[in-house]
């Protein structure tokens, strides 16, 4: 119980420190579930833990990270920057967490993938144990992030990194 309360302060803060330096985006946690996502973005792990964390993005907040990010006025922002910027953001959330969580260990991380089918981020994660779901919201809109961690063994529900 000890990990699982470990791994949700360290997915907290990594996701606040990337909104807040990259997208000058001020995020709450939020107890709404089931919010609509617009666009989902994930990236798989490996090493001493493997796993996916994924991020699900309202539209509206997908568009206001580029805005900021990128220096942008809204009606210039195109789908391909606000694919590209959510896949940042779950490359820069990832790579935190897990040097946060042990830097004495090397992970692998895939290249970040992005859908805006809601049904492929229910299936994405196939063998995985949801280890943690947060839900954030702010004036510009909702992210859910999941985390998902692969058995180490098949009588047990979830890896611990």
């Amino acid at each position: 119980m000890e990990t699982m309360q470990t791994i949700r302060k360290v997915l907290t803060t990594s996701t606040f420190d990337v909104f807040e330096k990259m997208f000058f985006i001020f995020l709450e946690l939020s107890d709404k579930g089931g919010q609509q996502c617009d666009l989902v973005t994930s990236i798989s792990f490996s090493g001493p833990a493997s796993g996916e964390i994924s991020l699900g993005f309202s539209e509206s907040l997908a568009r206001a990270m580029v805005e900021n990010m990128l220096g942008v006025k809204r009606e210039e922002v195109t789908r391909a920057m606000t694919e590209d910027c959510a896949k940042e953001a779950v490359n820069m959330i990832g790579g935190q967490f897990l040097r946060t969580f042990d830097a004495s260990k090397v992970f692998n991380m895939s290249t970040p993938v992005c859908s805006t089918d809601a049904a492929a981020d229910q299936q994405a994660g196939q063998g995985q144990a949801i280890a943690q779901c947060l839900n954030f919201e702010c004036e510009k809109g909702c992210l859910r992030i999941r985390l998902r961690l692969r058995s180490e063994d098949p009588g047990t529900s979830a890896g611990r990194p």
